[in-house]
């Protein structure tokens, strides 16, 4: 009997070293990475467990790194030209949590929902037109995740925020205008070295809004989140912030 039991752990435990182990036990491997081929997108959906990396480039380009024996469980598609990308390996006993990543180069991103819980990023600055960040679950309750954060650099004509759970936005760069509407939650915006010339802004989150426009700043305050303004207010051009509970905007 005792001969019987030493053999199952013993099969368990090499069985955990592998793409075919459980999942709970299964050991992640080597770090990896797999170039996956797909049709070409200009939106972006990650979901669980799963830090997304965006760079610009010439070309579409959709890198997954992880650990040799997860690699097949990290699923990438394109829907309605929207790159879905979703990580199935929950469980985990025997690993750490956060160690797959997809590597995602484009020309131009127009939209990234972040469903994760993990980071999005950027590597250097996107140039992109106009875009869109999204963490929320307004429409579809429960359907995603809503406390992924944001660490991105940018040069844009267009920036636009929905956000409505925990998920803190860190934002530098440029934008023209800006839109950053923030529903409930404790979402964080620290947009302190992001230059907006023109932003509107609709905050009902707990959590303090930080922002730096150069030319106007409109919106209203809702909640018991603090909006507070980097730049001086002579500078600006116009100032049209309805505070309407006890959140309050503040210059420094």
């Amino acid at each position: 009997m005792k001969k019987l039991i030493y053999i199952v752990i013993a099969v368990v435990l090499f069985s955990c070293d592998s793409d075919k182990g459980l999942n709970c036990f299964q050991a992640a491997g080597d770090i990896i990475q797999q170039e996956r081929i797909v049709p070409e997108f200009n939106r972006i959906v990650v979901f669980e467990r799963t830090t997304l990396l965006v760079q610009q480039g010439d070309e579409y380009s959709v890198v997954v790194e992880t650990g040799e024996n997860l690699m097949n469980d990290v699923e990438v598609s394109v829907d309605n030209d929207q790159l879905i990308i979703r990580n199935t390996n929950g469980c985990n006993v025997v690993r750490d949590y956060g160690i797959t990543k997809v590597i995602v180069t484009a020309p131009n991103i127009t939209e990234i929902r972040s469903s994760t819980g993990q980071t999005v990023e950027s590597i250097g600055t996107l140039q992109f037109p106009s875009l869109t960040l999204l963490s929320e679950d307004t429409i579809e309750e429960d359907a995603f995740h809503i406390d992924g954060d944001f660490y991105l650099n940018l040069d844009v004509e267009d920036l636009n925020i929905t956000a409505n759970g925990l998920s803190k936005f860190y934002l530098s760069g440029t934008a023209n205008r800006a839109k950053f509407e923030l529903f409930s939650g404790d979402t964080r915006v620290d947009a302190s070295n992001l230059a907006v010339e023109s932003m509107y802004l609709f905050h009902r989150s707990t959590n303090v809004m930080i922002v730096n426009p150069t030319r106007s700043i409109r919106g209203k305050i809702v909640s018991i989140g603090d909006v507070v303004v980097k730049t001086p207010r002579d500078s600006l051009e116009i100032v049209e912030v309805e505070e309407l509970y006890r959140g309050r905007l503040i210059f420094e």
